[in-house]
This record gives structure tokens, sequence and C-alpha cells, in this order.
């Protein structure tokens, strides 16, 4: 799928209040040798609240590399990333991960799913994370699971699953949560075509839900459809942009959550503490 270019849309000052995460000018190296190679440099890159964004490009163009930036998992040497208008310029590695835990959720490849638990106890492990007791964690994965339309396997460990339920407990996992952003590499490259299909509507249909945003790494040009916009990557550079015209933007509910925030709130979370 050719994808036209649009320099205009790559060079857009978004507004921090609209986007879930923004990274500016972003860059990541790596010593090789006596050299350093830079994965990707200069990167201007934004996602707004209720969008969901791919990000395509060959192998080793720094698609992944970007996510993990995105998702406080690597430092860039260069640039800055605001994750919900707080910038992790800076922040200590205690700090990046209270931001993972409190605003993003991920989705993997091979699902990254603990083998010795059950779904339901996967799909639990962030809310225990948070200090969320494990009755009411298990109940809201419960819940979770029924939506996804799993319950019937709540009690099966990873091993007795398919890989298409598999990746669909990654999801929920991701969703538990309710993070602001959920990032996804290549959550379709283990699924067969109609798997693949099922779970990324199905992570679309709950990032709509939740008021949620989505950036996805894939080279599925099978699941392009499911994209409000297709970025491209070559040469660690954000070269190419389509935004998708053949389906309604996505609209978001913030009204919905599938664990109730308001019923044990998390501790407020303030750029520059320590924990």
């Amino acid at each position: 799928m050719k994808i036209p270019s649009n320099p205009n849309a790559v060079a857009l000052v978004p507004n921090v209040a609209d986007c879930a995460v923004i990274a500016k000018q972003v860059g990541k190296k790596y010593r090789l040798g006596s050299e350093d190679r830079w994965v990707i440099r200069g990167i201007d890159f934004a996602v707004q609240n209720g969008e969901c964004v791919f990000l395509v490009g060959p192998s080793g163009s720094g698609k992944s590399t970007l996510l993990s930036i995105l998702g406080c998992l690597l430092t860039p040497e260069e640039g800055e990333v605001i994750v919900r208008g707080a910038s992790t310029l800076e922040l200590s590695s205690s700090q990046q991960a209270n931001i993972r835990r409190q605003n993003l959720g991920f989705v993997f490849q091979r699902f990254q799913l603990i083998r010795g638990l059950s779904a339901v106890e996967n799909v639990a492990v962030p809310l225990t994370l948070q200090g969320i007791g494990m009755r009411d964690a298990m109940k809201y994965a419960g819940n979770l699971l029924e939506r996804v339309g799993l319950w019937q396997f709540r009690d099966s460990l990873p091993t007795k699953m398919s890989p298409g339920q598999c990746q669909r407990v990654a999801i929920a996992r991701a969703l538990i949560g309710n993070p602001s952003l959920v990032l996804a590499d290549e959550p379709t490259a283990s699924l067969d075509e109609k798997s693949g299909r099922e779970a990324m509507e199905l992570l679309r249909d709950l990032v709509k839900e939740t008021g949620a945003s989505a950036v996805v790494v894939t080279h599925d040009s099978r699941i392009f459809e499911f994209a409000d916009r297709i970025c491209s990557i070559n040469n660690g550079q954000l070269d190419a942009v389509q935004v998708q015209e053949s389906r309604p933007p996505m609209t978001s509910n913030s009204n919905v959550a599938f664990f109730p925030m308001n019923a044990a709130p998390l501790p407020a979370f303030h750029v520059g503490e320590s924990r």
C-alpha cells in the first residue's frame, strides 16, 4: 500500500491538551563498535485523544524503537516525550514506571502472558500492581473477559488457548487499568488473517469505548483499515502520513471504564515526585 507524502501533517504543532502523547525532535542512538548509529532522529509525532495511529515501514526503520520511547521503556538521547501533558524528560526509572502503570497499556506480538496464570489472573495483574485487592481485581478482569468473548476460558492457562484467544487476553490485560494510551507492537504478526482482523477490531473498539488512544506498529496491510492515520518511518525518519478517509473518525466515550477508578482512587503522580 503506497502512502502518499504529506509533510504538513508531520509539521503541525499539536495542542498538548488534545494529545495522549507527543514526541518532540526525538532521537535514539546505539553504539556499534567505535561508531554511534542513530536508529531514529528528529522525530516529531503526536497522537490525539481517541485516535488510532499505525506506524509502518521496513524492518530496522525505527518503528519499535519509537514505540518503546513513547512507552517510557527507552530513554531518547535527544528530544522530549510528553504523556498526558507530563514531560518524561529527566524522570527517574521509578517515575517512568509510575507513568507506565497509570497511563499506558501494552500489547505484544507474542502475547507475553504469564504461563502459570489463568486468563483471568493474567488480566488482573495490572490492577494488583496498582494496589487493588485480588478479589476486586479478579472480578473486574472476569467482566472484561466476558466483554472480549472469553468468559468460558477465564480459568484456562495460555497453553490451553489458541493464539487468537491469547491475544484477546493480552488486549484485555492492556485495557483493564483504563490507560490513556495503548501501545501495540505487531499485534497480528503471530495470528492468521481471520484471528488478526478480529484482534485488531477488538483493540480498536475497546480503545474507542474507553476514550483511550492507540499506536500500533505493524507490517500487516490487511489491518490498515482499522487506523485513523498511518505514518511511515524510513531510515529513522517519519516521512509520510496518510489520513484514512474510508470510515468516520473514532469518537471516544470517556465515561466507559473497565475498572471503576472512583471505587479505589489511585494516588496522584506529579512530575518530579520520587517513589
